[in-house]
């Protein structure tokens, strides 16, 4: 397998609203799943997307899909960093990243400056662990009332990751523009942080789903 040096990218995909695809490659002779990690906050923890992605990518790996959770609550990306370091990533073929709307908050959160080299020393070391490895960063949902006004810059947190990722050469996932009309709901955010996990699912599983397959050079129906 080629050295992180020596990765060669193809041009970032435009996929749809402000998605980006890069893609790695998935080596035509494995037989073995599809390994995917994912490391958040508590939506990360929380979420039904995560275990649904096996159900989706089933035409892309007659292997099957295998999804590692890491999410923990109140974290930011300092807390996802170490949790990354300490974690056995070498054997992911995909790492999902969601820290950035704990990193906007005004109480718990960090610095934009911290947040960026945070995420730049993940992609480091999973690139160090796993050369080849296919990176995706996550920008979730918008929040509602109070949590609005504990984060104020959220969404200068959101395009900073975007333009992160197309420094960094990794994918990036536009959540938060999928809620709009009747998903940007009290219904749908009942605590104004947390979205209900079904509403979730049905708007991240599919489009995610793409993203992974695309990343990875697959051609499948989804």
């Amino acid at each position: 397998m080629a050295s992180a040096a020596a990765m060669q990218f193809e041009p970032a995909k435009s996929v749809e609203r402000n998605d980006r695809i890069i893609v790695v490659g998935f080596p035509a002779h494995e037989t073995r799943s599809i390994r995917i990690g994912a490391h958040g906050t508590s939506l990360t923890r929380r979420a039904l997307w995560t275990t649904q992605l096996g159900d989706r990518l089933t035409d892309c790996s007659p292997n099957g899909v295998s999804a590692t959770v890491t999410g923990l609550t109140g974290a930011n990306s300092s807390q996802g960093l170490q949790a990354i370091t300490a974690a056995r990533v070498n054997g992911f073929d995909v790492v999902l990243i969601e820290y950035a709307i704990n990193d906007a908050d005004l109480l718990d959160g960090i610095a934009l400056s911290e947040s960026l080299t945070n995420h730049r020393h993940m992609i480091s070391w999973l690139r160090k662990a796993n050369p080849g490895i296919s990176i995706i960063l996550l920008a979730t949902n918008p929040v509602r009332g109070i949590q609005k006004l504990k984060r104020p810059q959220l969404e200068t947190y959101y395009t900073a990751l975007a333009d992160l990722a197309d420094e960094e050469s990794v994918s990036y996932f536009d959540g938060t523009s999928r809620w709009t009309g009747r998903y940007l709901t009290s219904q749908s955010l009942p605590d104004g942080l947390h979205p209900d996990p079904k509403v979730e699912a049905e708007l991240y599983s599919r489009p995610l789903a793409r993203m992974v397959a695309g990343s990875l050079g697959l051609s499948c129906r989804i």
